[in-house]
């Protein structure tokens, strides 16, 4: 499964996009995140040339220091998790 989260300081993380995915053996599974001005994209891939878009047109709005009042400290991070454990020398 890939999942899109939103968290905030005091609030729980919230899934906004999710859907499942078949990777197979030790293929990777590749992940990024797109931006164009306030509007940010989440991506996926099971091959470097063939992207899927999990949820476009996010709005980031709040990440704004004009909309925040000052600096927001933000950051994103894209991760995977899984049930079986891979020995990070295997991780690219």
């Amino acid at each position: 499964v890939v999942r899109l989260e939103v968290k905030g300081d005091t609030a729980p993380a919230r899934v906004v996009a999710e859907t499942p995915v078949r990777v197979s053996g030790r293929k990777p599974l590749f992940l990024r995140i797109s931006a164009q001005g306030r509007w940010y994209s989440f991506w996926f891939a099971t091959s470097p040339d063939k992207w899927i878009l999990l949820r476009g047109n996010v709005d980031g709005i709040a990440l704004s220091t004009k909309v925040a009042g000052g600096f927001v400290g933000t950051w994103f991070a894209m991760y995977a998790h899984g049930s079986t454990p891979i020995p990070l020398s295997t991780l690219r």
